[in-house]
């Protein structure tokens, strides 16, 4: 079934966050972190990428504090060929 996001979706023990909105990212924790076994949000700015994960104590506890306001986040400039190029690296990353 596709369907947006709600915080009451049922989901699977692995979550992906691949969400342009560091706010979303903050909702779509809150709403899954106790649910899922295994969460990884895949970040980027033109051709930067960051992948966190969080699926013990330890990465569970640091996840959030890796969430920032929005008028913190960078803003780089994207073209359409290094977002799709890093998009799929960080794809893959998550997958691996």
């Amino acid at each position: 079934m596709c369907d947006r996001f709600k915080r009451n979706s049922d989901i699977g023990d692995t979550v992906f966050s691949c969400v342009d909105s560091i706010e979303t990212r903050r909702l779509i924790w809150e709403a899954v972190k106790d649910r899922c076994k295994f969460f990884s949000d895949g970040r980027m700015s033109a051709e930067v990428l960051r992948v966190l994960t969080a699926c013990d104590p330890a990465s569970r506890k640091h996840y959030p504090t890796t969430l920032f306001s929005a008028g913190e986040a960078y803003a780089g400039a994207c073209t359409a060929k290094t977002t799709i190029y890093c998009a799929n690296i960080a794809a893959g990353m998550m997958l691996a």
